[in-house]
């Protein structure tokens, strides 16, 4: 997540101390929009992964909530779960120490976070904590917070919660290959005819990464159909704003 809390123009704004802001905050983008956005970035970065993410409004702000529902593969640093869990199953305020293990074997994996950061670390896979960590730090660069609590003042864009697995429904390893609706989403090599430029972009949007290609050489309008033709078929589209053509994963040209 990105602030942009240090530029003078900005912490102008900011009551407390410590405000910030995320580098996508836009005042126009509802709560309900943040959401969709945040649940397409999850769909196209991470298709075997499964996510929930939803949105509410009460009297006075509104919240998002993410839960992990399914992975492809185990998420949990399981042997430091079994050594904390032993250590501080007595100690309730301890908070981070779950008993993995059981919550398994009832089909009960529900763990209550509220945020992603390094101190529920040790309990994830490294692989899995940097998921659960961009997914999170993608919906935070939203939001904006000025909140403090010693002064009992709170005040940001949206409340945040994220969870793994909910509490009717518990979370799964299940193993499974991309669930790909376009080809762009797995690069295909393709014969090597022209000179292209690949560059990595930003979905203007979602915030979701792109890959925009753009072809160097002066083509005929037989070869531009062509060449359109093959982008199509790897699962691009021609973008008059990127003055491109527009992949979900880098193709292999």
């Amino acid at each position: 997540m990105h602030t942009s809390e240090t530029a003078e123009s900005t912490r102008r704004q900011f009551y407390t101390e410590y405000g910030w802001e995320g580098r996508r905050y836009n005042s126009n983008m509802t709560t309900t929009e943040i959401a969709k956005a945040t649940r397409i970035y999850c769909k196209e970065k991470y298709p075997t992964w499964k996510f929930s993410v939803t949105s509410k409004y009460f009297s006075g702000g509104s919240e998002i909530t993410i839960a992990v529902m399914e992975a492809p593969h185990e998420i949990f640093n399981r042997e430091h779960c079994r050594k904390e869990y032993e250590s501080n199953k007595d100690n309730w305020q301890r908070g981070i120490a779950w008993n993995i293990e059981k919550m398994y074997e009832d089909n009960d994996v529900h763990l209550q976070l509220h945020s992603v950061s390094d101190h529920y670390k040790d309990i994830f896979t490294e692989v899995a904590f940097a998921v659960l960590n961009d997914v999170y730090g993608f919906m935070q660069s939203y939001n904006f917070d000025d909140s403090d609590a010693m002064i009992d003042y709170f005040h940001c864009n949206f409340y945040s919660h994220f969870e793994v697995g909910k509490w009717n429904k518990s979370f799964k390893i299940v193993e499974k290959k991309a669930r790909i609706k376009e080809k762009s989403n797995a690069p295909v090599p393709t014969s090597n005819t022209h000179e292209y430029e690949i560059k990595e972009d930003e979905h203007t949007k979602t915030g979701a990464k792109i890959w925009v290609v753009k072809i160097l050489d002066s083509l005929s309008k037989n070869e531009y159909i062509q060449e359109s033709k093959k982008m199509k078929e790897l699962g691009g589209y021609y973008s008059r704003f990127k003055h491109g053509f527009i992949f979900n994963a880098k193709p292999l040209l």
